[in-house]
């Protein structure tokens, strides 16, 4: 197994930037890899997961993300050796993954999808090509008494279905009351609105939420189960050993011609990495995308569940939270500053606030 790339930088997350999916789904049997390749046709399946695979508008087959521009190059790979098109497969709920696969809706699966001994029983899976640091815990500002996930016995606790988060809360967190959702979408949006007292998701997206969102927080340090690894790879159907073995060889001829390292620094890297760190967002100049519009102009004040946006061109909308996607931060809001590295770097971030708080307060 070649060498997995580590999130624990995770915190330093890039821009997004889109790629175009035609989905569709075919009931046809899945295949191994001879009867793909006489079919002419590989299907892949794909869904939106926040900065892993981030939806970009729910009106538009437009996503982009990590998982999806590894699923795009893997079929530029099997096209060019076998001479396959792809047909992309719609996933929009982890616990559709493995049925998928085993209805034969898809012969490969790339949606943030764990290794674990369980699956290993119904379908095969890749090598991995992505480690994540486990499991986090993340609550609405205001809710108290919960500082890891020990502390979510009574609680009103949201994960999605058949997905790690659930089996391991169900197996260590007792009287736990399960509130199941179909996305990270739904599960923001009922954090945000007081509906649950916390969500159990990987460490990956929950650091997106939080870093977008500043009523949300994370609490306690990541967790697997029992402490093993949490590995991403690549679902296939029980079976298809001759399919298995080929995209092991595309995974690893890219990670020898470094393209998986690109992709991380891309999507986790430092370039951009002021996009997630300003906190709050209260005040702060952005291109947004919400309710199907793409907008520039300022975050202007929080009334109840929405967000006042003023536009460049004088207009005013008001957005619940978890509709607004960020695109570009213009300027960061004058309120706090950016959380760096060192304490050194803390100390110049501190006089770049006071800086700019003064530059504001003379304008």
């Amino acid at each position: 197994m070649f060498n997995t790339l580590n999130l624990r930088n995770l915190a330093r997350v890039t821009l997004l930037t889109l790629l175009i999916f035609p989905f569709s789904v075919n009931m046809a049997r899945s295949a191994d890899l001879d009867e793909i390749i006489k079919r002419g046709v590989i299907r892949i399946g794909c869904a939106e997961i926040p900065d892993i695979n981030l939806l970009k508008d729910p009106a538009l087959p437009y996503y982009m993300g990590f998982d999806l521009e590894l699923a795009m190059e893997i079929s530029t790979e099997f096209r060019k050796i076998h001479g396959a098109s792809t047909e992309w497969v719609h996933v929009p709920r982890t616990d559709q993954r493995i049925p998928f696969l085993q209805d034969g809706k898809a012969d490969l699966i790339i949606r943030t999808f764990s290794i674990t001994s369980k699956r290993l029983e119904s379908i095969n899976f890749s090598d991995s090509y992505f480690d994540n640091p486990g499991l986090t815990v993340v609550i609405p500002k205001g809710v108290t008494g919960i500082a890891s996930f020990r502390d979510l016995a009574g609680r009103k606790v949201m994960v999605t279905g058949k997905s790690t988060a659930e089996y391991f809360v169900l197996k260590n967190v007792p009287k736990v009351k399960i509130l199941p959702v179909a996305n990270d979408k739904y599960a923001v949006d009922y954090l945000l609105k007081g509906k649950a007292d916390a969500y159990v998701q990987d460490f990956a997206m929950c650091l997106f939420h939080v870093s977008r969102f500043p009523d949300l927080r994370l609490v306690g340090d990541p967790f697997t189960m029992n402490d093993k690894k949490d590995e991403y790879g690549i679902g296939m159907q029980k079976g298809s050993d001759n399919l298995k073995k080929e995209i092991n060889g595309i995974l690893t001829a890219f990670e020898k011609k470094g393209f998986l390292k690109k992709l991380y620094d891309k999507w986790f890297g430092e370039k951009l990495a002021q996009v997630r760190k300003v906190v709050p967002l209260i005040g702060g100049k952005f291109d947004i995308n919400a309710a199907g519009m793409k907008l520039s102009g300022t975050l202007e004040e929080k009334r109840g569940d929405f967000y006042l946006f003023r536009s460049d061109d004088g207009a005013t909308f008001f957005f619940p939270p978890s509709s607004i996607q960020y695109l570009k931060v213009i300027e960061a809001s004058p309120q706090k500053q950016t959380i760096e590295k060192s304490s050194n770097s803390k100390n110049r971030a501190g006089t770049k606030k006071r800086a700019r708080t003064k530059a504001a307060s003379t304008k």
